[in-house]
C-alpha cells in the first residue's frame, strides 16, 4: 500500500491540460495538485508533439516545476507521428530514473512505420537501460480486468483517505494478435492505449487513438460514472463505439465533460461533427482544441477538479480552443 500525506485532503485537485495542434498533433498533461500549499503530488504526460521544434506543453511543465519534480508517468499511447514528436526533449528535461514509461505491448521496431516513432522507441529504451525496470509494455487480456497500476492513498490524518490509480483499458492482446497474425488490415491504432484515471469518486477517460475493435471489448461497467472523456481518435467514426459504451454505463448523477483534438491530412478532416453531436445526449460540455480560424495553430483546454467536493471549475480555453457545446455553466475558480 502506498500512502502520500497531505495537509488537507479537501485541497486535492486534478488539473488536466488537453493540447492539440493544427493540422495534427496532441498531448495531455494530468497533475495531482494540492492547492494553497502548491504541491504537485503526481504528474502524468500522455503522448507528445512539437510543431516547428516548439512544444507548447513545455511552458506548462515549467509552471508546475516539473523540471525539478519530474514526471511520474509518461504514457505513449501508440507510435503514430501525431502522438510521437519531441519525446527526446521531454525525456531529457522532465524525467528521471523514477519515471515509469508505459507503452503498448505491440510497440516494436519492426511494427513501427515512421522514423520519428522508431527514434522515440530508441530514446525510451536507451533511457531505461540496462534493466528496463521503469519501462512497461502493456496489453489487456481480460475485458473485465484492466491492467491497474499501484493504488495511492492520499491521507491528511483526520479525514477519509482518497484513492488514486491508473488503469489501462486497451489494447486487448487477443484482438491485436488476430489483426497482426491474420493480416486483417493491422494499423497502429490497433495497439493504442486508452487509460482510465480514478481519483476519489471521479473517473477520467483518455482514449488515445483507440478504435472500435478494441473499444467494443471494454466492459461497460468500467466506464460507469465516468466524469471526463478525452474522445478517442479525434472524434472519428472509427471510434464511435465509445458512445455506445457511454450509453450502456451512463448515470445522470454528474455531467460528463468531453474534449476532442483535431486531425487534418489528405481526405481526412476530424473531428467528425456527427460523432461530436452524438455525445450531446450525455455531455454537459464538449470542448475542442481548435476553432474555425486556427490562427495560433494550437489550442489548450484546461480543467480543474476539486476531488473531495467533486466540483469542476469553469474550463479554461487558450489559444485556438473553443466550446463546441454547453448545456450549463459552472462556477469560476
Amino acid at each position: 500500500m502506498c500512502r502520500i500525506g497531505t495537509t488537507e485532503n479537501r485541497r486535492l485537485q486534478l488539473h488536466i491540460y488537453i493540447l492539440g495542434y493544427h493540422p495534427m498533433g496532441e498531448s495531455q498533461l494530468i497533475i495531482v495538485y494540492e492547492r494553497d500549499v502548491k504541491i504537485v503530488h503526481k504528474a502524468i504526460l500522455i503522448d507528445c508533439f512539437e510543431q516547428k521544434n516548439v512544444n507548447r506543453m513545455s511552458s506548462i511543465l515549467e509552471k508546475y516545476n516539473i523540471k525539478t519534480k519530474k514526471l511520474d508517468y509518461i504514457i505513449w499511447t501508440h507510435p503514430d507521428r501525431d502522438h510521437s514528436i519531441g519525446f527526446d526533449n521531454i525525456i531529457r528535461k522532465y524525467s528521471d530514473d523514477k519515471t515509469l514509461f508505459i507503452l503498448p505491448d505491440g510497440v516494436t521496431s519492426s511494427k513501427i512505420t515512421t522514423k520519428v516513432a522508431k527514434k522515440t522507441l530508441r530514446d525510451i529504451q536507451n533511457f531505461t537501460k540496462p534493466d528496463f525496470n521503469n519501462l512497461d509494455k502493456v496489453s489487456v487480456s481480460n475485458h473485465r480486468s484492466p491492467t491497474r497500476y499501484k493504488t495511492i492513498y492520499f491521507d491528511d490524518g483526520f479525514s477519509d483517505t482518497i484513492d488514486f490509480y491508473i488503469e489501462v483499458l486497451t489494447p486487448f492482446s487477443g484482438y491485436v494478435f488476430k489483426k497482426q497474425e491474420c493480416h486483417r488490415g493491422f494499423i497502429q491504432n490497433d495497439i493504442s492505449l486508452s487509460v482510465l484515471i480514478h481519483f476519489g469518486a471521479l473517473n477520467f477517460y483518455f482514449g488515445g487513438d483507440s478504435e472500435n475493435g478494441n473499444i467494443s471489448l471494454i466492459d461497460s461497467n468500467i466506464l460507469r460514472g465516468v466524469d471526463f472523456i478525452k474522445i478517442p481518435h479525434h472524434s472519428s467514426a472509427a471510434s464511435s463505439k465509445l458512445i455506445n459504451k457511454v450509453n450502456e454505463s451512463y448515470t445522470a448523477n454528474r455531467p460528463i465533460i468531453a474534449v476532442s483534438t483535431s486531425f487534418s491530412y489528405g481526405k481526412s478532416h476530424l473531428p467528425d461533427t456527427e460523432i461530436l453531436n452524438s455525445y450531446k445526449g450525455y455531455c454537459d460540455k464538449i470542448l475542442l482544441t481548435h476553432n474555425d480560424c486556427n490562427i495560433n495553430k494550437y489550442g489548450i483546454c484546461k480543467f480543474v477538479y476539486n476531488i473531495q467536493s467533486q466540483e469542476l471549475y469553469l474550463p479554461e480555453m487558450m489559444a485556438d480552443s473553443s466550446m463546441y457545446y454547453s448545456q450549463t455553466m459552472v462556477a469560476n475558480s
